[in-house]
C-alpha cells in the first residue's frame, strides 16, 4: 500500500516496508518528485507497502511522523544533489528533520536498514553525519562516461534488498537449491504434458482421467477430424459436468436408447444447444465436435476430489466410441 502522509493521520499502526526519504524541493524540482513516486508506486506495485512523505507538516505532526521512520521494516534515502544540500544546511527543512531522526535510531537498527539510492549524483555525495559509515547503495545516476542509464539490474538489486535476499545471486542460491527448483518446475511440466490427457484412439474403455489435474480440466480423444476436447467440471455425487467448451455441442443419452442403435446420425441427434451434460455413473452422453462427427460417452465411476488424509483430485472413468464415417 502507498501512503501519503497528511497530518496526524499518516500511517498510524501500519508498519512500511520501507520509509523513502527525499528532497521534495519545490516547482522547479517537479520532475525529481514525479520520478520518485513512480519508483514507490512500482514498489507498491511488486506488493511492498511503502511510506513516502510528500506534504508533512512537521509542526503538527513531529512526533508521529518520526515514529513512522524509526519503525519501518526499511529506510531508503533517494540521495540527489539536492537532498544533500538540504540534509546539510537547512536543518529545520523536511530532509533536515528526516535525516535527523534516521541518524538518531541508525545505530540501533540492523546493518540492512538503511540503504542510500544515488540519482543525479554521479560522484555519489552524502550527508556529512554519513561521513565514515559505508551504507549498502543503489546507483540510478546517469553516467556520462559511458552513456549507461539505470534499469531492471537495479531494480532487481534493490527488491533483493527489501526482501532480505543476499545481493550476490550467484553466492546466495546454492547449487541444490536451484536443482530444487528446477525439479519443482519439471514435475509440474510433466504433468502437464499433453500426452498425458489423450486418448487418440477411437474406441476405450475404463479410460481413467484426474481431470481435476489437467490443463483447464480437459481431456482430448481421437485425432485430427475425429478429435474430441471434453472439458469436465466438479457436480458431487456419483456425477460429472462434460461442457462443450471446446466442441460443437454435447447432450444427454436417454437410458432406454440400445447401444446398437446408436450410430454418427442417432448420437449427433441427442445433442442440445446447452453448455453442458450432468451424467451420473451408468449414464451416457453425446459429443458432435467442430467438424460434425460424433461421440458417445459413458461414464462408469466418478471420484470427488478429497482434502482428508492427502489431496486427491477428482477423477472421472468412462468409455468412448467415436465413430468413423470414412
Amino acid at each position: 500500500m502507498l501512503s501519503y502522509f497528511s497530518g496526524a493521520t499518516g500511517g498510524a499502526g501500519m508498519q512500511f516496508d520501507v520509509f523513502i526519504s527525499y528532497a521534495w524541493g519545490g516547482p522547479e524540482n517537479t520532475a525529481h518528485r514525479e520520478w520518485v513516486r513512480l519508483l514507490a508506486a512500482h514498489l507498491k506495485q511488486i506488493g511492498f507497502h511503502v511510506g513516502i512523505d510528500s506534504e508533512v507538516d512537521y509542526g503538527e505532526d513531529l512526533t508521529g511522523f518520526m515514529r513512522e521512520i524509526e519503525d519501518a521494516k526499511r529506510v531508503l534515502m533517494i540521495v540527489d544533489e539536492g537532498y544533500v544540500e538540504r540534509a546539510d544546511n537547512y536543518p529545520d527543512s523536511g530532509v533536515g528533520r528526516e535525516t535527523k531522526t534516521i541518524q538518531d535510531v541508525v545505530d540501533d537498527r540492523p546493518n540492512n536498514w538503511l540503504s542510500v539510492l544515488f540519482v543525479r549524483n554521479e560522484k555519489r555525495l552524502l550527508p556529512k553525519w554519513m561521513e565514515g559509515r559505508d551504507p549498502k547503495y543503489f546507483d540510478f545516476s546517469y553516467r556520462d562516461r559511458d552513456g549507461s542509464f539505470p534499469g531492471s539490474e537495479q531494480i532487481d538489486d534493490l527488491w533483493r534488498w527489501l526482501a532480505g535476499l543476499p545481493a550476490d545471486k550467484g553466492r546466495g542460491i546454492s547449487p541444490a537449491t536451484i536443482r530444487e527448483r528446477m525439479y519443482r518446475v519439471e514435475r509440474i511440466d510433466n504433468l502437464m504434458e499433453p500426452g498425458n490427457w489423450s486418448c487418440p484412439e477411437l474406441e476405450s474403455k475404463g479410460v481413467a482421467m484426474a481431470y481435476g489435474d489437467a490443463p483447464s480440466e480437459t481431456i482430448t480423444l481421437g485425432y485430427g477430424d475425429y478429435e474430441f476436447k471434453v472439458r469436465f467440471g466438479k457436480r458431487g455425487g456419483d456425477s460429472v459436468y462434460i461442457l462443450n467448451d471446446y466442441i460443437k455441442a454435447v447432450g444427454m443419452i436417454p437410458d432406454a436408447a440400445p447401444n446398437e442403435d446408436l450410430d454418427a446420425n442417432v448420437v449427433a441427434s441427442y445433442t442440445r444447444s446447452c453448455r453442458c451434460a450432468t451424467p451420473s455413473v451408468g449414464q451416457r452422453v453425446a459429443l458432435l465436435n467442430n467438424h460434425g462427427c460424433a461421440c458417445v460417452l459413458k461414464v462408469t465411476g466418478v471420484t470427488n476430489e478429497s482434502h482428508d488424509d492427502e489431496f486427491v483430485p477428482s477423477q472421472v472413468v468412462f468409455d468412448y466410441t467415436i465413430f468413423a464415417e470414412d
